[in-house]
């Protein structure tokens, strides 16, 4: 069995030189249990012992929204910031202002977001869900063995300490995302699909 991944915009979501030194960690999601937003919250929360400087940026809506607020505000956390639902030009800007994407996901079928961070060329770090693993892993992204907070806090700590990897890394993870996920790559692979069943 073939499988084709979504397209992702990779004109959009494009590498950036940061112009700001203080690291950044991002998620994008519907806020709701599944995407365990909390235990990023609270894994973020040991890593601003260390590394008060560090932000966590929230992308998202939804039921569990209040619930991550409070959350933060029971950890004293003022460094989460909850940016809400956002067109796809926001979160591209977003993402290039970043340094690493954290899915903490229950289950993903492909995780366009991820992808996406990938696309601007950011550190990933993964939950065990079934999705985005393969390419996390070959893009030298970080998926973990389990989905405790102890896991994710460790992973989150390891990116920290990463010397920085630089522009041409970065670009090497947008190339891939470019040749495998743009438009034309998806088309093309349809294509062939097509004409594989049509012979």
């Amino acid at each position: 069995m073939r499988i084709i991944g979504n397209v992702v915009d990779s004109e959009l979501f494009t590498p950036k030189e940061k112009i700001h030194d203080d690291f950044t960690f991002i998620t994008v999601a519907h806020l709701r249990p599944v995407k365990r937003v909390a235990s990023i919250v609270s894994a973020f929360s040991y890593i601003t012992e260390e590394h008060p400087k560090a932000k966590l940026l929230i992308v998202g809506d939804g039921e569990d929204k209040q619930k991550l607020k409070t959350l933060c505000e029971s950890l004293k956390l003022k460094q989460v910031k909850f940016i809400g639902d956002s067109s796809r030009e926001t979160v591209a800007k977003l993402m290039q202002s970043s340094d690493c994407y954290v899915n903490w996901s229950e289950y993903e079928t492909f995780s366009v977001a991820v992808h996406e961070a990938l696309s601007c060329g950011l550190e990933v770090i993964s939950s065990p869900c079934e999705g985005p693993e393969y390419v996390v892993k070959k893009l030298n992204g970080k998926v973990a063995e389990d989905a405790t907070i102890d896991t994710l806090t460790k992973l989150m700590f390891e990116v920290l300490k990463k010397t920085s990897c630089g522009l041409n890394e970065h670009n090497q993870r947008h190339a891939y995302i470019d040749s495998n996920f743009s438009r034309d790559a998806i088309a093309q692979q349809l294509i062939r699909e097509y004409n594989a069943i049509v012979k």
